[in-house]
């Protein structure tokens, strides 16, 4: 209690005061709370509402299914038409369904051991969730607090408790005075928050109704900011796979991991509604990178398959040649220089390869830029360094916000040259955990680092997304799915 109360009384002290207007009180709140202005304010704009016995449960611990229909109502989120669960505890008869699949960009599930996904809806709100969460409705610039570690050493004795790529997060929260810790000087990361402090640490970051510049608006109903693109970099283990939805609702699929991880990315491919795949693209003829695509041919409709002529031998490859005539799609064989030209305000080009004589079959790897107006993309494949430098000795444009880090992150691809051509603020790591490579080797990850790179892995992160809505791509744009 006396924990709870320094808390409140920091809230309070950092806020001041605000003006209410008189209307009758809840049971619970009477005039004298420390709250009261908040939880009124609040009410008053339609974000939270008491319960019906006429109080307003100050003390409750707020459930995530809760705090993510607040975030809609308060960050004017809009709020998404699907008929399709991304999680499998979220049914869509529930009525938290459309507040959860609408901030699934800024408040994040969970991803099960056998990569099922899930939100845990009635589960507390911690107050690491809660955070992250308004500094991403905010698009707060996180980059500042890239090496967060001191600024919260000197805040929080226990900062060692929050999540290392929240770290960032709460910084600026805490920078921008929208969230406090105790006066003990701990910041609790894995605590609920309860409905007292959650009004006045939402009343911090939304003061008034008109201070928001929403990522997408619900009044606003032009396509164009309804219309975003998003990289789901999928937890397959030691191999890549990357499904991506287009914003003219296309979909499209790079690689698909090993034949163990088919099951995943089928299933996670048709959670998100999809029973077609527009384009699919295979780097090269790797098991870890091509190893699905026989179950995924069997499980969708394929429209176009886009692939080097650099052939195997390998069964895998056979049978995914199988497939591709099974399906009688359009294929189309990449060289540098090849594009994809029939999506609106989405450039698709791939930058290599431009010969296929390698000896080694990494250096054959298709490597694509996606970009979606602002927001940019670099696939890496597999490439290797001899590969970069070719790539490079043609002077293609790189600079890309996001890069999917070639080779799970090996130290024979991510040349310093190749690097220093893209200079990304994402850098996207595929790879298994304790695999037998090492990956990702610590050169790699020295230089992502050392460049100004934020570095997600899947092997620590679970499945990664990253979004544009078209404009340049920032740590605010991440979505980890986590591991369980």
């Amino acid at each position: 209690m006396k924990k709870l109360l320094a808390l409140t009384l920091t809230i309070l002290m950092a806020f001041g005061n605000i003006s209410t207007p008189a209307r009758e009180l809840f049971d619970d709140v009477p005039e004298t709370d420390w709250a009261a202005p908040y939880i009124y304010n609040l009410v008053d704009r339609g974000v939270i509402n008491g319960y019906g016995d006429g109080s307003f449960g100050r003390n409750n611990d707020v459930l995530r299914c809760e705090y993510a229909k607040m975030l809609v109502n308060i960050a004017d989120i809009y709020i998404q038409q699907s008929s399709v669960s991304p999680y499998s505890d979220v049914p869509t008869t529930e009525w938290y369904f459309p507040y959860i699949t609408s901030s699934a960009a800024y408040m994040t599930g969970f991803q099960s051991s056998d990569g099922t996904l899930y939100f845990d809806p009635e589960a507390p709100a911690t107050r690491e969730a809660v955070t992250v969460a308004i500094v991403k409705a905010l698009r707060i610039d996180v980059s500042a607090h890239k090496d967060s570690n001191d600024f919260l050493a000197g805040k929080f004795s226990d900062w060692n408790n929050i999540s290392p790529h929240n770290r960032p997060y709460i910084a600026a929260s805490v920078d921008k005075g929208i969230i406090t810790g105790d006066q003990n000087g701990t910041f609790r990361p894995d605590s609920p928050i309860i409905r007292a402090e959650i009004v006045a640490v939402l009343y911090r970051a939304f003061p008034d109704e008109h201070n928001v510049t929403p990522a997408v608006s619900k009044s606003d109903n032009s396509s164009a900011v309804n219309e975003r693109l998003t990289a789901f970099f999928l937890d397959v283990g030691q191999g890549d796979c990357c499904f991506i939805e287009l914003p003219n609702g296309e979909t499209m699929l790079i690689d698909a991991g090993t034949a163990s991880s088919s099951g995943y990315i089928i299933s996670f491919i048709k959670e998100r509604g999809h029973n077609d795949i527009d384009y699919v693209i295979a780097s090269h003829p790797h098991a870890d990178h091509i190893g699905g695509m026989s179950k995924v041919f069997d499980a969708f409709e394929i429209k176009n398959m886009y692939m080097t002529q650099k052939s195997s031998d390998s069964k895998t490859y056979k049978n995914m040649l199988a497939s591709i005539e099974n399906e009688g799609c359009s294929v189309n064989y990449i060289q540098a220089g090849t594009s994809i030209n029939t999506i609106p305000n989405v450039t698709a080009e791939f930058v290599a390869p431009y010969r296929l004589n390698f000896s080694n079959l990494n250096d054959t790897s298709a490597v694509l830029r996606l970009d979606y107006l602002e927001g940019s993309y670099l696939f890496s494949g597999d490439a290797e360094q001899m590969a970069e430098y070719e790539i490079l000795s043609f002077g293609r444009n790189l600079d890309a916000d996001v890069l999917k880090v070639g080779h799970h992150g090996s130290d024979t691809s991510t040349s310093d040259a190749y690097l220093s051509a893209i200079t990304p603020n994402i850098a996207v790591i595929s790879c298994g955990i304790n695999n037998s490579y090492g990956h990702p080797h610590q050169l790699t990850l020295s230089k992502l680092l050392n460049i100004g790179a934020s570095v997600y892995r899947t092997d620590t992160d679970g499945t990664v997304s990253v979004f544009t809505d078209g404009n340049d791509i920032t740590q605010n744009n991440v979505v980890c799915y986590g591991k369980s």
